[in-house]
């Protein structure tokens, strides 16, 4: 969990491959930071969003019912669905730990797709102040996809959104879906996971500074990453920073610039 400020120039952090996977798993590393890693994993992921009006999404919602003749069910998450959602997220090797789940949940709502008693798809969405929300852990189980449940589950989520502008980050085997129902790319970004060792300092220019983080800075970090993301998420961020075993901070001239958690 990283963000800093475009005149930050990254770090070079030393590399080597070990693995390649098909799908996005997360983990940063920005600027000035104590840490070099061997490289796991790195994926392109989209980024897209949308501005829903009810009247441009009825035709999609209208062949899209709650109850699909084929036997899926589709119903609102709940706690207890935790367990086999964190299983989906298994199958496709993302790297979701079972407090990640119950995090995400516990920050929005979600749908299950549930077919013969088990569930075999998952949607959350998220709404974090008057017009901006997010949509996320979109996944089938692979003997169930083809048969439109992606689509069905993400019209749903879509749901009481209207005015709202969504984004999301797709991998581009699910770009088309999300273009279907009306988003757009906006740009993308890199997720990389890794196994962190020690490195040396890294020398900063005159007038940085690399310091842990205290509550003093709430405001200002606050402030930075609503400017970064273009929406305010104070629950999601101090969710983030309560537990975090360690909070950096990057400023210049006493003015903020970048953390990482």
């Amino acid at each position: 969990f990283v963000s800093i400020a475009d005149a930050v120039t990254r770090s070079k952090c030393r590399s080597r491959p070990l693995a390649r996977w098909n799908l996005p798993l997360f983990g940063l590393v920005g600027a000035a930071a104590r840490l070099s890693y061997r490289l796991a994993a790195t994926n392109a992921i989209v980024c897209m969003h949308a501005r829903l009006f009810g009247k441009a999404r009825m035709s999609t919602q209208s062949r899209l019912p709650a109850n699909a003749e084929d036997g899926v069910h589709y119903r609102p998450m709940e706690a207890r669905d935790l367990d086999q959602a964190w299983g989906l997220s298994l199958d496709q090797h993302w790297p979701h730990r079972p407090i990640d789940w119950e995090n995400a949940l516990a920050l929005g709502e979600g749908i299950v797709a549930e077919c013969d008693g088990q569930v075999v798809g998952s949607a959350l969405r998220w709404r974090w102040d008057a017009t901006h929300a997010t949509v996320g852990l979109i996944i089938v189980s692979e003997h169930m996809r083809g048969r439109r449940v992606g689509s069905a589950l993400t019209s749903q989520l879509l749901d009481d959104l209207d005015g709202y502008t969504v984004s999301l980050h797709a991998t581009e085997e699910g770009r088309g879906l999300y273009e279907r129902l009306g988003f757009v790319r906006t740009g993308e970004i890199r997720q990389h996971q890794g196994i962190a060792s020690p490195a040396p300092l890294i020398a900063l220019g005159d007038g940085w500074r690399l310091r842990p983080y205290d509550r003093s800075d709430d405001e200002a970090l606050f402030a930075f990453d609503t400017r970064a993301r273009g929406w305010s998420r104070p629950s999601l961020l101090r969710m983030c920073l309560d537990p975090a075993e360690s909070v950096m901070v990057l400023d210049h001239g006493g003015e903020l610039s970048g953390y990482a958690v």
